[in-house]
């Protein structure tokens, strides 16, 4: 099973964070956006609260479109770093 991939930005404050999480479709050999949220949070001491989200595999609770949620470079960028930290390379069979 591949694991989920996820890439998350905070501001200088902590009071906000984006969360980008992707799927990778080995039919393709692409990472996928399965999940994006918005969340902020008052203080620092509350727990951060889902403003706004996108959910591939649920669509009833997604509040963004998939065409206005951001994917800037450098998320692009550290999600490949995140997956190819993953792989494995062996020789002969697979365990």
């Amino acid at each position: 099973m591949m694991p989920q991939i996820r890439v998350e930005r905070e501001d200088n404050e902590r009071l906000t964070k984006r969360r980008w999480q992707f799927q990778f479709d080995d039919r393709h050999a692409r990472l996928v956006l399965s999940e994006y949220m918005e969340m902020a949070r008052p203080t620092r001491r509350h727990d951060y609260r889902v403003d706004r989200g996108y959910f591939w595999s649920d669509h009833r609770n997604d509040t963004i479109a998939l065409a206005d949620i951001p994917l800037p470079d450098d998320v692009k960028a550290e999600a490949k770093l995140l997956f190819c930290e993953t792989v494995t390379v062996t020789k002969g069979e697979t365990p």
